[in-house]
Formats: C-alpha cells, structure tokens, sequence
C-alpha cells in the first residue's frame, strides 16, 4: 500500500515538474470520461417501486367496440425490465383481458403467459413485442392463477390471478 502511494506521489512530481502541458490534457480526459459514465447511469432506468406493499396493481377496464357496453375488457400493463416484472401480482376477473407490455430491459421478445395447475403449466396465451418495444394481446381468461413470464428470461415471473 505503501509503495502504491509513493508511486502516485512520484507521478504526480513528474506532471506537474517535468511535463506541465500534460496537466491539462490528463484532467480534461478525467472529466470526460466521469461524464460518460455519469450520462450512462442516467440513461439506465432504475426498477421503480410498486404503488403498495403487496406489490398489486390495479387494473383498468375500458370498453372495446366488438364487446357490449356490459362486457368491457379488462387492461393489464406490465414493465418488463433485465431484473424482473411489474407488477408482480395482478387481480382480475374473468372475462376477456387486454394484455399491454413495454420492453425496458431493452432486449425481451415479448411475454409467456401459462395457466398453473398445481404445478403443472399450460400455455394460456403470449404477448409480442413491436419495434417499439411495446406489446398488446386480447386473451380470454377463465378463473385461475396464470404464471407470466419473460419469453427469453423464464425466470423473471410474475403471477396473474384471475377470480371468478
């Protein structure tokens, strides 16, 4: 450790004795190289924390024109992210349920949804991602509890429940 101060001691004698025109290049490089970095993490968007302790969601509805007034289908978003899903539990009833995603993980090819029957899955539907990173798909759901999860990271889940 000591010799590791030392040796910093010694380069900064030689910059500023032997060579002061390198002060200045030396510092600007410094300072651009901590500004990418610093641009860098502002770009990376952090997981947001859910709107409550539970972690729940609340689900929209909003009227489709090929339903009934008295039949509107059921909204669901979920943020896919490189670490996870959000929400990580969602509550509807059943019915027909529009399923919304956005890709900020910046590389998912959309969203597996699979019916859990006791343990044993079933596919109930998926979401595909656009160029945009968005996605939407209207699944009809009967009462259960449905694993959703990332198509190439199955181990980002989430669940959705639907009551009857």
């Amino acid at each position: 450790m000591k010799q590791m101060i030392a040796a910093c001691f010694k380069l900064q004698r030689w910059i500023k004795g032997s060579r002061p025109w390198l002060v200045l290049p030396v510092a600007l490089s410094l300072l651009a190289g901590g500004s990418v970095i610093f641009v860098s993490r502002a770009h990376n968007q952090p997981l947001p924390t859910p709107a409550n302790s539970t972690g729940r969601a609340a689900v929209k509805s909003a009227p489709n024109a090929a339903q009934s007034k008295s039949d509107p289908v059921q909204v669901v978003s979920f943020a896919l992210y490189d670490v996870g899903i959000l929400p990580l539990e969602v509550h509807v009833s059943t019915g027909l349920v529009a399923v919304t995603i956005e890709d900020l993980s910046g590389g998912s090819t959309g969203l597996v949804i699979e019916l859990d029957n006791n343990g044993v899955h079933q596919p109930a539907g998926q979401v595909a991602l656009s160029v945009q990173g968005r996605g939407r798909s209207e699944l009809q759901f009967a009462a259960g509890r449905y694993e959703v999860s990332m198509a190439d990271h199955p181990e980002n889940r989430a669940v959705l429940i639907v009551d009857p």
